[in-house]
């Protein structure tokens, strides 16, 4: 009896006016020492730190940015620092002309299309000239320029069982159908999408709908009344050769180009290809290679269990 009476107690207590009301005061104040925290590193001098030398972490130094900038500001100001050389070192009417190159990146970056800016731009030149200084000499590890398809290369060569260089999914999330989320069909299998930079290994998933029993592919999908494709507003960026094999659709093109200009025959392009990404399809093959031993090897443990 005492246990239901408690019981009663607290909900009644959740329910209670004030109670309500100081939850909502702690979140206010919460909030509000939070903004007045980052209000506080906008207002820092960066120009000093600029002139001067202070012991400034990397990290530190990126929240300092990331408070005027936001989060997004910071990478699209990391791409247009990489993307104007450091050597334009032309100075026009007091600007440098490498801040005002920056300038115009970073902006077309941050507008919501990444299309067209705004007459207005909601950093000034000179801000942003001041930001890039303070990037280069607090913050030169975040700045330089990383390879991350070596390091999805090296992923993929230590988990032989899953290639993560590239995951191939449907364009769909949802049944064109009925509108139900959709569920993945089998596990992920391994397929080779041809690139202009190489075959690259891939982890393929296709999907299904168990209320409509459609099944949804890379490249197309299947109904009761067979196989069809995507809608063309659905942009695909492939083409399916095989279940297991996929052209990129930019080296694709290439095929019915060449056909009807230049073309000598398909295996020649092959043996081009092959020369001209030597060294992508030996990493490719490795890789093969060692997942080919990993499959013989527990074959034979699984002969000599059977045995």
């Amino acid at each position: 009896m005492s246990h239901r009476q408690s019981k009663k107690q607290k909900t009644s207590k959740m329910f209670d006016f004030d109670a309500i009301q100081a939850r909502i005061q702690s979140k206010e104040k919460c909030i509000r020492e939070i903004r007045q925290q980052i209000n506080a590193l906008k207002e820092l001098d960066l120009r000093r730190f600029v002139t001067e030398n202070h012991d400034l972490t990397q990290d530190e130094a990126l929240q300092i940015l990331g408070s005027s900038l936001s989060i997004e500001g910071l990478f699209n100001l990391r791409k247009a620092i990489n993307h104007v050389p450091a050597n334009i070192v032309r100075v026009v009417d007091g600007i440098s002309l490498r801040s005002m190159l920056i300038h115009k990146v970073f902006n077309i970056l941050s507008s919501p299309t990444c299309a067209t800016t705004s007459n207005e731009a909601t950093v000034s030149v000179e801000d942003l000239e001041l930001y890039t200084e303070f990037a280069e000499k607090y913050c030169s590890l975040f700045l330089a320029k990383k390879d991350d398809g070596d390091v999805l290369w090296r992923l993929t060569e230590q988990e032989q069982s899953t290639p993560f260089n590239k995951f191939l999914t449907p364009p769909v999330s949802l049944c064109m159908q009925c509108d139900r989320k959709l569920t993945i069909r089998n596990n992920p299998c391994k397929v080779t999408l041809f690139t202009l930079n190489g075959p690259i290994p891939c982890s393929k998933v296709t999907l299904e709908c168990r209320e409509c029993c459609q099944i949804f592919g890379v490249c197309n999908y299947t109904d009761a009344s067979g196989k069809h494709f995507y809608p063309s507003y659905m942009s695909i960026e492939m083409v399916e050769i095989s279940n297991v094999t996929y052209f990129e659709l930019s080296l694709y093109k290439w095929f019915p180009s060449l056909s009807n200009h230049s073309w000598v025959s398909f295996s020649g392009f092959a043996e081009s290809y092959n020369d001209v990404y030597e060294k992508e399809i030996q990493r490719y093959g490795s890789i093969l290679k060692d997942a080919s031993k990993i499959d013989d090897e527990n074959e034979t443990d699984q002969d000599e269990k059977n045995i």
